[in-house]
């Protein structure tokens, strides 16, 4: 996961996300992978939310606060653009920590992971769901132009060569749209892959997928709909696990 987040700052998000999701999904597109267990060792999984927390929640609030002290922000800034790696190695560290306090009952019984990863899930949700709000919001109410929904979300070509500020703001914004259209078809896919396996795969539930895959997007925010797919698809995933221990033990 280290090198995908290094290239994500390096690259650029709409290049390296699309081919992180095609890996994930040449990866799991085989039966076998389901077949395979989708457990994550207990002290990872604990590991996971609080790490991200401190070094990438927290760094990015502390990089939108009006500190008045621009070479602070700057720093501040510098500080985020390697934070998703330094979540990488905070993890590694504490599950490491955690995988020696953890109670070998607790750690090896099957499932035992579920209620944390859910609580990432629920986390990613909340903090998702309320900037998403939070911006249209402001976007709906405000009479500054510059913060208006066709200036913030509409790449213009108008304006772009403008000055340096506009043509970074133009290049953000195809980013941004780059990882929200292959996150929502990563998405889509995940779901029906999961669908195949389970036999319920129909041309009407792709469909309604896809619905509601968007319109969750527009009103909740694509972070929101892609914790909403990976809740559903970790219970999906626990019932595939629990059907092929039942044909095992038959």
């Amino acid at each position: 996961m280290i090198p995908w987040t290094l290239l994500f700052q390096i690259v650029g998000g709409a290049i390296i996300i699309p081919l992180f999701y095609l890996a994930s999904v040449i990866g799991s597109n085989k039966n076998g992978y389901f077949n395979s267990g989708r457990e994550v060792p207990l002290s990872y999984a604990q590991a996971i939310l609080p790490s991200a927390l401190l070094l990438y929640l927290v760094p990015t609030l502390a990089m939108y606060f009006p500190w008045n002290n621009i070479e602070l922000t700057q720093n501040i800034t510098a500080f985020w653009q390697p934070a998703p790696t330094f979540v990488n190695f905070l993890i590694l560290a504490l599950s490491l920590v955690l995988s020696r306090t953890t109670k070998t009952k607790s750690s090896s019984a099957r499932g035992t992971d579920i209620k944390h990863l859910n609580r990432i899930y629920l986390s990613v949700f909340l903090v998702t769901t309320i900037t998403h709000i939070t911006v249209l919001f402001i976007c709906f109410t405000s009479t500054d132009p510059k913060l208006s929904l066709s200036y913030v979300f509409l790449p213009s070509r108008q304006t772009y060569k403008s000055t340096t500020t506009l043509g970074l703001h133009y290049i953000f914004q195809w980013d941004a749209w780059g990882i929200f259209l292959s996150s929502l078809i990563w998405c889509w896919m995940s779901v029906s892959d999961v669908q195949r396996i389970l036999k319920h795969q129909s041309v009407g539930g792709e469909l309604k997928t896809g619905v509601l895959l968007t319109i969750g997007s527009v009103l909740a925010g694509p972070g929101a709909v892609m914790s909403i797919v990976w809740w559903w698809r970790e219970a999906k995933l626990e019932e595939i696990e629990r059907t092929v221990d039942k044909s095992k033990a038959t």
